[in-house]
């Protein structure tokens, strides 16, 4: 991709290389450049230009550390993605948080079906039978950004691919089984990244995930959904928002 026809001015009293930086921000702030497009090699800007690859390795140093790019060993340096803003007091899903946000992400179905849960599934949501099993990829401009697997009553599994494929959880949850969300339980932690994850989210074997791990229950408190979320580490940053002062440490727990 091209960048528009822009003149640096070499009698301006700003450096030739904070010159090409904002140039270069502005694209991708008005679109230009989208999420995870990849920019011109250094070699190419610097021949656009007519600067020097110094002054271009600069200017793209000037914006990695503003966060608007990253940089792909052996790939070059590329947009970054959306870092969805998650509130923790909220109950948005992950389609609900990134289009509030202006993103409007692309979902494919990866499985749908009943299973016999694990042991751990079935403490979390107290079922003793089968339960459905949902897991969706999700992916900004063509990019993967996080995969989920959620667990749901086995009354879900008498609607369509099609009708699990168009609903987001809680859509399905009130829509289809007329169950209201009281109380959403959210944790969260790192873990490292297993073939399969890395495959779907096309990065590295133990490449460093955010795992979102959720239990959503009805408004009598019984445990309805549990998703697993995860998503690369760079595509997330959190709000809380509190009443009086918060402990830290206290509300530290250890994992295992």
């Amino acid at each position: 991709m091209s960048v528009h026809r822009f003149e640096l001015r070499r009698e301006s009293s700003h450096a030739m290389y904070q010159q090409l930086a904002d140039h270069l921000a502005d694209q991708i702030r008005t679109g230009r450049y989208k999420p995870f497009d990849r920019l011109p090699t250094e070699l190419e800007l610097s021949e656009e230009f007519r600067v020097s690859r110094i002054t271009v390795r600069q200017a793209i140093g000037r914006l990695l550390a503003q966060s608007l790019v990253v940089r792909k060993q052996g790939k070059g340096t590329f947009v970054a993605g959306p870092a969805v803003r998650h509130d923790l007091q909220g109950r948005k899903g992950i389609i609900e948080e990134l289009r509030s946000q202006g993103v409007d992400p692309q979902t494919k179905l990866l499985e749908f079906g009943s299973v016999e849960p694990t042991e751990q599934i079935r403490r979390r949501l107290g079922e003793a039978g089968a339960l459905v099993r949902i897991r969706r990829l999700y992916s900004v401009n063509g990019a993967p950004f996080a995969v989920t697997t959620t667990h749901l009553p086995a009354e879900v599994g008498r609607l369509s691919w099609e009708t699990v494929e168009a609903h987001p959880v809680y859509d399905i949850l009130e829509k289809f089984l007329g169950i209201a969300i009281g109380r959403v339980d959210l944790g969260v932690r790192a873990e490292a990244a297993g073939p399969d994850l890395a495959r779907l989210l096309k990065t590295r074997s133990r490449a460093p995930l955010l795992v979102f791990d959720r239990v959503s229950r009805c408004t009598a408190g019984v445990p309805r959904e549990h998703t697993l979320y995860w998503s690369r580490s760079e595509n997330y940053e959190f709000s809380l928002r509190t009443v009086g002062p918060l402990s830290i440490n206290s509300s530290l727990r250890r994992a295992g």
